[in-house]
């Protein structure tokens, strides 16, 4: 009875321990099965993380697109505008270069005519000089014409006279 006894001691002891020892897994298995929701809540979390990292990711590389698109559409205006800018400044230089003709033409022209002008004023005074040699020489031959009138009328009234 007494081994029985004993034996049942060791029983309840070991059972006990058992027990404390059950009680404690039972403890460590609570924390594993909270450690482990509080991990599957974490990843669920990362995971809802990333893919609202992979939406704003999606959604900057869709703004890059437009970003670049502008870039390119910016470009194309811009080397219009500068083809347009030549062509302009050509035109101007096409139009100041006609004007420099021109201008030069017009001074040939002035020049010309001045000098056609001047030399129609030397002819003019060439043409004033003989008309007044010519002049001077009708008043001789009127003097000379009334000279010789006067002689051929005291001519012939001595004729008649005599």
């Amino acid at each position: 009875a007494r081994e029985a006894d004993a034996t049942a001691r060791e029983a309840g002891a070991a059972a006990r321990e058992a027990s404390g020892r059950a009680d404690a897994l039972a403890a460590a298995l609570l924390k594993a099965e909270q450690a482990h929701s509080a991990a599957e809540a974490r990843a669920v979390g990362a995971q809802d993380k990333a893919a609202g990292q992979e939406a704003r990711l999606g959604e900057s590389e869709r703004r890059v697109g437009q970003l670049e698109s502008a870039y390119e559409e910016w470009r194309t205006e811009r080397s219009q505008l500068l083809a347009e800018i030549a062509i302009s400044r050509q035109e101007r230089q096409d139009e100041a270069d006609a004007a420099r003709v021109g201008a030069a033409r017009a001074t040939e022209t002035i020049a010309e005519q001045r000098a056609q002008a001047a030399a129609a004023a030397a002819q003019r005074d060439e043409t004033a000089e003989a008309l007044d040699v010519a002049r001077e020489a009708c008043g001789a031959a009127r003097s000379e014409m009334a000279r010789l009138s006067e002689r051929l009328a005291s001519a012939e009234g001595r004729a008649i006279n005599s």
